[in-house]
């Protein structure tokens, strides 16, 4: 009974978790996927300008 438990803790996260669509790593990023992008602030420069002012 104990080992069943985790079989069945996985299948359930599988199944709640799951993507509706499998995707596709081919290097083109479409319409659809931009529009379901999670968008993230970033506070530093990751490449700083020259002699430019900080933001």
């Amino acid at each position: 009974m104990k080992a069943l438990l985790p079989i069945l803790i996985t299948l359930a996260a599988t199944f709640l978790f799951a993507q509706n669509n499998i995707p596709v790593f081919d290097g083109i990023v479409n319409h659809e996927e931009w529009q379901n992008g999670q968008k993230f602030l970033i506070g530093y420069e990751i490449e700083p300008g020259d002699n430019s002012p900080a933001p």
